[in-house]
């Protein structure tokens, strides 16, 4: 290749990189009702007038950034709590709930009002700290997995480890409804023992019990139980459950 075209290409690929930037730019640049009318499929239907009950969403979600999130999918407008499970979605078109109006997002005011309670007792519930043979209810992940109740039932001690000088067994034995999805072992995060350590290597005893070790002279104090994911891009729900 001669130079000349050489430099040609190179100054072809700038103006291209320059002119996608400045469109780029100019999407960015374009109002929440341009973008809508532009795109009406993907965005909620603008109105002159707004319908009484509804209320600006920015306004509606102010503080509460560690109890919900609020996105819009495709079509769809969803709202997670703060563990990533869906509580509410609904098309973006659905004009009793979702509108455009003097270039903010308003909703209903008691819908949301009735979302925003529901996601508060899931915070809630998430940071409780429960005690040995409360029922813990942990919602299904990411909207899609299933609703479990889950209680520590017992915590044995079982034998020293001949083996294993310094370290003690103990026997943690759940009762998990519905029937687990590959035991119990799925279920236990991790065990925090008075003396402040944590431990999280377990082996299976059967399907509701499980053997972990920690040091000679410790005891457990705290249990981490998690309704397990249904893969892999949302964390767990996880509560915490304290020994007495």
């Amino acid at each position: 290749m001669s130079k000349n075209l050489l430099s040609k290409t190179l100054i072809g690929i700038v103006v291209s990189i320059i002119l996608l930037q400045a469109g780029c730019a100019s999407d960015m640049e374009q109002t929440l009702e341009q973008r809508a009318r532009h795109d009406r499929q993907h965005y909620p239907d603008i109105v002159r007038d707004l319908p009484e009950g509804f209320v600006s969403l920015n306004n509606a979600t102010v503080g509460l950034e560690e109890v919900l999130s609020v996105f819009f999918w495709s079509t769809t407008f969803v709202v997670q709590c703060s563990e990533s499970i869906t509580i509410f979605q609904t098309e973006v078109k659905d004009r009793r709930f979702i509108l455009i109006y003097q270039n903010e997002y308003y909703v209903n005011e008691r819908v949301f009002s009735e979302i925003v309670e529901y996601a508060t007792n899931i915070s809630e519930n998430r940071n409780r700290v429960y005690r040995m043979g409360d029922s813990v209810e942990i919602g299904g992940v990411g909207g899609v997995g299933i609703t479990h109740n889950i209680q520590v039932v017992s915590i044995s001690r079982v034998f020293k480890d001949e083996e294993l000088e310094g370290l003690s067994s103990y026997n943690i034995r759940l009762n998990i409804s519905p029937a687990p999805l590959g035991g119990a072992i799925r279920y236990l995060v991790m065990v925090e023992t008075l003396g402040g350590r944590r431990h999280n290597s377990f082996s299976v005893v059967d399907e509701n019990t499980v053997h972990v070790r920690i040091l000679e002279g410790d005891e457990i104090a705290l249990v981490e139980v998690i309704n397990p994911s249904p893969g892999f891009f949302f964390e767990g729900s996880q509560r915490k459950i304290r020994i007495e």
